[in-house]
C-alpha cells in the first residue's frame, strides 16, 4: 500500500545542509519535469518587481521568492520539513533513519510546487 500525504502550510525550513538532489528523489523519471518547474519558478521570481506586480500579500510574495531559490536552498526530508496537525500526530520530526527509509518505500508526500 502507498500512503499519500498532502503538503502542510506549516513548515520548518532547514537552515543548513545540501540542496535537494533531484536524482535521489522518488520517481527519478520525473526529474526533467522537476527541473523545468524549478527553473520556471526561479525565472518568474527573478525580479522583485514581477512578484510585486502579482499583487500578492507580503507573506505570500515572500514564499514565492523562497520557492525561486529552492535549487540552492538547504534541503531535508519532507517528513522533517512539514509540521501541522497531521505531521505532528505522526511525529514525523522524530523519525530516525530507519523509519525514514521505511517511509520512503511506503509514503509519498507531494509538493504544492
Amino acid at each position: 500500500m502507498l500512503v499519500l500525504l498532502p503538503p502542510s502550510e506549516s513548515k520548518t525550513a532547514p537552515t543548513a545542509g545540501a540542496p535537494v538532489d533531484l536524482d535521489a528523489l522518488a520517481h527519478p523519471q520525473l526529474t526533467p519535469a522537476r527541473v523545468q518547474v524549478l527553473d520556471a519558478v526561479a525565472e518568474a521570481v527573478r525580479s522583485a518587481a514581477v512578484v510585486e506586480s502579482w499583487g500578492l500579500p507580503a507573506a505570500a510574495a515572500a514564499e514565492v521568492v523562497k520557492a525561486g531559490m529552492l535549487r540552492d536552498a538547504p534541503a531535508a526530508p519532507a517528513a522533517r520539513v512539514y509540521s501541522g496537525v497531521l505531521y505532528d500526530a505522526a511525529k514525523t520530526s522524530t523519525w530516525d533513519g530507519a523509519t525514514l527509509a521505511r517511509a520512503a518505500e511506503r509514503v509519498r508526500i507531494f509538493s504544492g510546487l
